[in-house]
């Protein structure tokens, strides 16, 4: 197998370029190894050697080189990138390693590995350092629900999103393509009786967010049990099961037989000076496109039909119709199945703030007589979008924001905000080695670069120079800095200088170059601690400045 941890012979099987933001430096990293795969609900895919449905976390070599991973570390804390330390461990080319995110913090020779902590099925972000502190790969918080798997397709390099089946230790399977699950509401005995509700939390969902909000159209709503307009225009629990629509995979597999349902009614009356009992459904469809939202609905006695818009913001009165089949859904008295298609709207693609409202039309709908709409099994179905990451970061004379691995949806775009440190311009902006400067634009004292249409992971480079405004103002129109100096010296100019010299004390020629250039930068660690000279020619002029090398 070739590992040190010999414990993988059962896991491991033979089967981006990464950036650092820095001033007018960008190393690229040697990276062959990367985040491939991620389990942060397991019930029954795999069990560790302790027959535990752990977490589990893989990585893949997609390099030609072995990789020992000694000295690498995993996290799920940005705050705290070195929590668990890869003991001496070989990963080959093509190699898979599988990694236990248990908490039970393993690192014993010919053993699995186990980390310190655990992944949350609701998102959590987790990240992989290499032994010199770079942070070379990382996955954004992704909520991931039981025995489902976030990964990489192809292996290695390619963009993240849902896989149709969990593959620890080897390839990875395609894109989950067809639509599942998001968010779920059955009705059942947990629901108290006899009680007005103002919202009811998602039975199953996969993304957080999901509420059905309530409002009555009698004021005060809800009213005590004394009050005259007690279990009025109100929202219920009814005893009316249905299987339309129900969805065994959102209530842990059981089957209809099985499972304790009841039903969501509301009561009449339905209006009631201009105002209008409504549900709002909250389906925040984040990383998801081709929504389809289901239920199974029947009047009894209450009203003719179901009025149906939705809204693709925060605001709590924009709301359309536009691009839907219809408005208006025709009820009947038995259980029938209705379904409201999104796949042409794309406003409520990858969108937090998608709502749907319901609301009701009859001929009276001021009748108060106990008559009621009785709702069941409402689902959110869509498709996972796959999702890239941009890697910028940011070392000194200025900031990035987002800063580290940014997640971007297939064709989505994401603005980067650029910030200058005081007396520093954005010099050069790069986007996967192409200059795209002309494409950053200034707008309240805020650079922003838009990466549109994402279709594959990139790299972001920014580099920044010392305002023109604040070297005229210096002496010479010239600054030598950082000085003292421990690594690297950079020489700006307001304008172009020819040749850099570096004397000793004594004026002994340590360091000499031509330079047609208005900035450069001398590497100072082959230097032994003292003071030095620069001297800087112009066409008119030479400059010479006292620099001090210190060691790190």
């Amino acid at each position: 197998m070739g590992s040190t941890n010999m414990g993988y012979q059962a896991l491991k099987k033979t089967a981006s370029g990464m950036l650092m933001f820095v001033l007018y430096l960008c190393p690229v990293l040697a990276q062959q190894v990367s985040l491939n795969e991620i389990n942060a609900s397991n019930s029954s895919v795999i069990a560790d050697e302790d027959g535990d449905y752990e977490d589990w976390i893989e990585i893949f070599n997609y390099g030609d080189e072995k990789v020992n991973l000694k000295g690498f570390y995993l996290s799920d804390d940005y705050a705290k990138p070195y929590m668990w330390e890869f003991p001496e461990t070989i990963i080959l080319p093509g190699e898979y390693l599988l990694v236990w995110a248990s908490g039970k913090d393993r690192t014993a020779p010919d053993a699995p590995l186990h980390t310190n902590f655990r992944i949350s099925r609701d998102g959590e972000e987790v990240y992989f350092t290499n032994a010199g502190g770079k942070r070379i790969d990382e996955i954004a918080p992704t909520p991931i629900p039981t025995d489902m798997v976030y990964g990489r397709h192809p292996d290695g390099t390619g963009s993240w999103h849902y896989l149709e089946h969990p593959t620890p230790g080897s390839a990875n399977a395609a894109h989950a393509e067809d639509p599942f699950l998001m968010h779920y509401w059955l009705f059942d005995t947990d629901i108290p009786n006899n009680t007005p509700l103002e919202s009811l939390g998602a039975f199953f969902d996969f993304l957080p967010g999901a509420t059905i909000e309530y409002t009555s159209c009698l004021p005060g709503y809800p009213f005590h049990e004394d009050h005259e307009n007690w279990r009025k225009a109100s929202m219920e629990r009814r005893n009316m099961p249905t299987a339309i629509n129900y969805r065994p995979e959102g209530n842990d597999d059981i089957n209809y037989a099985n499972a304790n349902l009841r039903g969501l009614q509301v009561r009449s009356p339905f209006e009631k000076d201009q105002q209008q009992n409504t549900i709002v459904l909250h389906l925040p469809s984040t990383g998801f496109e081709n929504l389809v939202v289901r239920f199974a609905a029947r009047d009894e006695g209450a009203a003719d039909h179901l009025l149906v818009d939705y809204s693709v913001d925060d605001s709590s009165d924009s709301w359309t119709a536009e691009g839907l089949d219809s408005a208006e859904l025709p009820l009947q008295p038995d259980y029938q199945l209705y379904e409201i298609d999104f796949h042409e709207i794309s406003q409520t693609d990858n969108n937090p703030d998608f709502k749907v409202r319901i609301r009701f039309g009859g001929e009276d709908m001021h009748v108060d007589d106990g008559s009621r709409v009785t709702f069941n099994n409402i689902s959110l179905d869509g498709t996972a979008l796959k999702a890239y990451y941009i890697h910028s970061a940011t070392g000194g004379y200025g900031n990035i924001h987002p800063y580290g691995f940014s997640r971007v949806y297939k064709n989505r775009s994401k603005d980067f905000l650029i910030f200058p440190a005081p007396n520093f311009q954005v010099d050069k902006v790069m986007l996967d080695g192409t200059d795209v400067t002309g494409d950053v634009y200034l707008e309240d004292d805020t650079y922003t670069f838009t990466i549109g249409n994402a279709v594959a992971d990139q790299r972001l480079q920014a580099f920044f120079s010392m305002s023109t405004d604040f070297l005229e103002w210096h002496e010479d129109g010239l600054l030598v800095y950082p000085n003292p100096v421990t690594e690297r010296l950079t020489i700006k100019a307001s304008e172009k200088f020819h040749k850099v010299r570096i004397l000793s004390l004594q004026g002994s020629a340590i360091h000499e170059s031509p330079a047609e250039t208005s900035y450069y930068q001398v590497n100072t660690t082959a230097l032994s601690e003292g003071m030095y000279i620069i001297v800087i020619h112009f066409d008119d002029q030479t400059v010479s400045r006292m620099i001090h090398v210190v060691g790190l």
